[in-house]
């Protein structure tokens, strides 16, 4: 019996961003092929930042990281 996921967090987006993958195809724990496999998929990607980033690098990253995605 297939269950739909409803996943609200994931770094996956941030990890794509440092390795230089992909969303659509990547060695994490998931990518957009992968997720297609369900019947149906929720995925929230968070954009992660280290705690110590701070004010213009942290916004920075943050613009970075949503720019590549």
């Amino acid at each position: 019996m297939d269950f739909p996921v409803f996943d609200l967090h994931c770094d996956t987006l941030s990890t794509c961003f440092d390795k230089a993958e992909t969303l659509r195809h990547n060695t994490g724990h998931i990518d957009l092929m992968r997720g297609r496999t369900y019947d149906a998929w929720v995925q929230v990607f968070a954009v992660w930042l280290s705690d110590e980033l701070r004010g213009e690098p942290a916004f920075s990253r943050c613009c970075s990281i949503l720019d590549f995605a």
